[in-house]
């Protein structure tokens, strides 16, 4: 600005005129910025809502409502053995039950939809089947489950039975399987009576007694993973101090926390609880990464298509108030307001046509960057391409229709006389 010529822009900048044909172009390059980055932004909103709404409708496995989850860690000579950290969880059951706000209540090794997943990934053998080499052996995680643990949580029976009080250790040594380890090995046969073996083939096998539904993993996004149920009541493993508690209530949650926390202390004081929180808390927070990059992503979006509207009714206002003479002859030889209404509005869609061109030329080149934080929908998605070019057509064509209407309402006979 200090470097303009003072003669030349008062020559182009007459009261007859909307400007020098540079001075033209440089406000034309500024709605068009400012369109492509709306249109850029809210391509990416548009990807992100799809696909947080398709990870917030992706089924569990399990029922996340009314439900209490906590984690114990049992400290301390009087839980060294197995045998003792067994009955501690079988009294804290026992107590928990006797509530009339609980349903059901049940342990396991780890919690659903949480990162901190204690699972080792153990390769196996089918048996009566060739031993395989350990290359092509079946992987799967092995989890610890309390007797009432599927009925707890929701988790639906396929095929098969559940584990009853029958179930002690002994030669069968029964479990469960989820249905993601059926389609990885038994895709073409049934499940129920096969033996899965650990190790040598020689070792003690476990038998396949039921199948449930898969539950989702540490993550939502990830695909579930192949889940081996063993029954509490028949482990043997001295590694049982930190299993976590489900509790079913028949109302609020938060309501029943402190009675159930009551009842734990009331079997072992001096044993530490952690990790309190209800499973739709968890669900929450398993879902914040995603919703942050939505909120901050739409955020940017919403100000840049305020912005872009802002800036195509505030030059095209400038330009039609530069042709106030123009348009005054215009309607005074004989064109009616429609026609001025027209002629404006297919200026500003020249620029929104441009602008989207570019703008989904950028965002389609650049659109696998945006992979990593997609689930369920690709970066080519056919809604978000039509909806957010759409969104800001509409916008922009509106903030140009007000000085057009403006510009359609001028006496002829004033604005001459003015000029």
């Amino acid at each position: 600005a200090a470097q303009v010529d003072l003669q030349d822009a008062m020559k182009a900048a007459g009261a007859t005129q909307s400007g020098s044909r540079g001075a033209m172009r440089l406000r034309q390059a500024l709605v068009v910025i400012e369109l492509v980055t709306s249109v850029t932004l809210l391509l990416g909103t548009a990807l992100l809502a799809r696909s947080f709404l398709k990870l917030s409708s992706v089924p569990l496995g399990f029922e996340p409502t009314k439900l209490i989850t906590l984690r114990f860690n049992l400290r301390g000579r009087p839980y060294a053995s197995s045998s003792a950290q067994i009955n501690y969880y079988r009294d804290v059951l026992a107590r928990i039950k006797q509530l009339s706000a609980v349903r059901s209540a049940s342990v396991a090794s780890d919690v659903p939809l949480d990162e901190a997943q204690p699972w080792s990934e153990l390769r196996f053998q089918i048996g009566g089947r060739p031993p395989a080499p350990l290359a092509e052996q079946p992987r799967a995680n092995t989890k610890l489950v309390s007797a009432g643990y599927f009925g707890t949580l929701g988790i639906p029976l396929k095929r098969g039975r559940l584990f009853s009080p029958f179930d002690t250790p002994g030669a069968s040594h029964p479990v469960i399987v989820n249905e993601a380890l059926v389609r990885q090995v038994f895709a073409h046969e049934g499940p129920i009576g096969k033996q899965i073996v650990f190790g040598h083939p020689g070792n003690a096998p476990w038998t396949i007694i039921g199948v449930v539904g898969t539950v989702r993993g540490s993550h939502l996004a990830a695909e579930p993973p192949a889940l081996i149920y063993d029954c509490l009541c028949q482990s043997q493993s001295p590694f049982l101090t930190e299993l976590a508690l489900f509790v079913r209530t028949k109302s609020n949650p938060h309501q029943a926390i402190h009675d159930v926390e009551a009842q734990i202390f009331s079997v072992d004081h001096s044993q530490p609880l952690s990790d309190v929180r209800t499973m739709e808390e968890r669900l929450a927070i398993s879902l914040a990464p995603q919703r942050f990059h939505l909120t901050l992503i739409g955020f940017f979006a919403g100000i840049a298509l305020i912005l872009s509207a802002l800036g195509t009714y505030g030059v095209l206002s400038y330009l039609v108030a530069r042709r106030r003479r123009e348009i005054g002859i215009r309607l005074a030889i004989g064109a009616q307001p429609p026609h001025i209404v027209g002629m404006i509005v297919r200026e500003s869609c020249v620029l929104i046509a441009v602008s989207l061109f570019i703008g989904l030329s950028i965002s389609w080149a650049f659109r696998h960057y945006l992979q990593s934080l997609l689930y369920g929908i690709p970066t080519s998605d056919a809604v978000s391409f039509v909806a957010a070019p759409l969104t800001l057509a509409v916008t922009a064509l509106i903030a140009s229709a007000v000085p057009a209407r403006q510009a359609a309402r001028m006496d002829p006979i004033t604005t001459l006389r003015d000029e």
